[in-house]
């Protein structure tokens, strides 16, 4: 009797942790698939980016809509969908992408501080960091593409950097 109330506790044991090896997969695997839908999503973003006249991506996608090369409020801006992933609960205006520029007080500037962006940086080619606006003479553009999302793990976020050159 004893060693059947033994087995049956191993059994039981090794049931419960067998269990949670399957709980603890299916969650990572969906912690996976959200991460890979943040990559394109991310992805997606700069291809859309990359299909613009370099010259005009930082008007297209700033958060500004009254300097859209077509008008105000005729640019995609900065923020956009990706399907498949939800906004954090606290996210005012429900898009869970944002497109990032080196811009303080919504001027793009070569002083600004970002190191993961490089920044200081020169951006016009005229070999001086200065204060001043360069949203119409920039010849390299750092962008910083963030998507945040409420996933299985909470708030969750995905960072994605590049540089788009004028030739």
């Amino acid at each position: 009797m004893i060693e059947l109330m033994v087995v049956m506790a191993v059994l039981t044991m090794a049931v419960g942790m067998f269990s949670s090896t399957l709980v603890a997969t299916s969650r990572h695997s969906r912690m996976k698939r959200e991460t890979a839908i943040a990559s394109e999503g991310a992805r997606r973003a700069l291809e859309w980016m990359r299909s613009q006249p370099c010259s005009i991506l930082f008007a297209m996608y700033n958060a500004n809509p009254a300097d859209d090369p077509a008008g105000p409020g005729t640019a995609p801006g900065s923020n956009f969908l990706v399907p498949g992933l939800s906004p954090r609960k606290a996210d005012a205006d429900g898009f869970v992408g944002q497109i990032i520029f080196p811009v303080t007080n919504g001027v793009l500037r070569e002083d600004m501080v970002s190191p993961v962006l490089g920044m200081p940086r020169d951006l016009n080619g005229d070999d001086v960091i200065d204060d001043a606006a360069h949203s119409s003479d920039y010849l390299l553009l750092p962008v910083h593409v963030r998507i945040e999302w409420n996933g299985v793990a909470g708030d969750v976020s995905f960072d994605l950097y590049n540089q788009f050159v004028r030739l």
